[in-house]
Formats: C-alpha cells, sequence, structure tokens
C-alpha cells in the first residue's frame, strides 16, 4: 500500500479501559501535516482575498474633499507558516498600500483610527485586538 503524500495512519487497535466500547486515538502527526498542506493554503488564500476585497471597499477617503481612498490591498499567498496557540500553521498576509492605509488603520494625533483591515478581518474569523501571531 502507498502512503504518498499522506501521514502513515495510526495502526492496530488502541487499548480500551474497562467499561469503554468505544476508543478515539487522534492522529496528531496527520493532522498537522494537513493543516500545513497546500490545501490549507488554498482555503485560506480565498478568504484572504474575500478580506482584502471588503478592505477595498470599506476604507475611508484619505480626505474629507475626496470620495474613493487610493488604497489597494492584495493577498500574499505565500507567506511561509506561523506559530499559532504552539502549533504551525499556513500563514497568508494581507498588504495594504496607497494614501492613508496605515492612517485608517491606526489612526493619527488628531484623526481617529478605523481599523479598517482588523475590521474587515473580523468579519471572516476570530481576529482579536491585540492578539499576536509569532
Amino acid at each position: 500500500m502507498s502512503w504518498e503524500g499522506i501521514e502513515k495512519p495510526i495502526l492496530g487497535t488502541p487499548r480500551m479501559r474497562r467499561g469503554e466500547r468505544v476508543r478515539y486515538v487522534p492522529n496528531h502527526r496527520s493532522f498537522g501535516a494537513f493543516m500545513r498542506s497546500e490545501q490549507m493554503r488554498d482555503v485560506t488564500a480565498d478568504v484572504a482575498e474575500d478580506i482584502a476585497s471588503r478592505a477595498e471597499r470599506t476604507q475611508p477617503s484619505p480626505h474629507a474633499e475626496t470620495e474613493h481612498a487610493g488604497a489597494t490591498y492584495r493577498v500574499k499567498r505565500e507567506a511561509g507558516v506561523a506559530k499559532v496557540a504552539g502549533n504551525i500553521r499556513v500563514r497568508v498576509l494581507v498588504e495594504g498600500s496607497g494614501d492613508g492605509v496605515e492612517r485608517a488603520e491606526f489612526g493619527t494625533e488628531g484623526d481617529r483610527r478605523y481599523r479598517t483591515l482588523g475590521s474587515a478581518g473580523a468579519k471572516f474569523g476570530d481576529f482579536r485586538h491585540g492578539e499576536a501571531i509569532q
């Protein structure tokens, strides 16, 4: 049997405790490989594209007299891996560039911060302000 491209599953029967009829044994190695796979990167990149699109649509104007911001957001699909809660996961970044991106995200002395990218990301996941990814 060929195991090419997947982790070898746990073979054999797990030891049952007294009174147990069923026992689940997770395959952490195989799940970890899946979480670092191209299949997971594809799904994550799709969501990142949605976040970038929403951030562009909700970007505030950099100046009161203009209607639209000149900001663009792009997805960096191959951004490596990140450690989240001690586990390695694929990393996909959404990067903003253009007039007013930093001001809208972080604010200035006289202007409030809009958190454009953070708000867009919160619509698609579990983003919490101040949470760091290493």
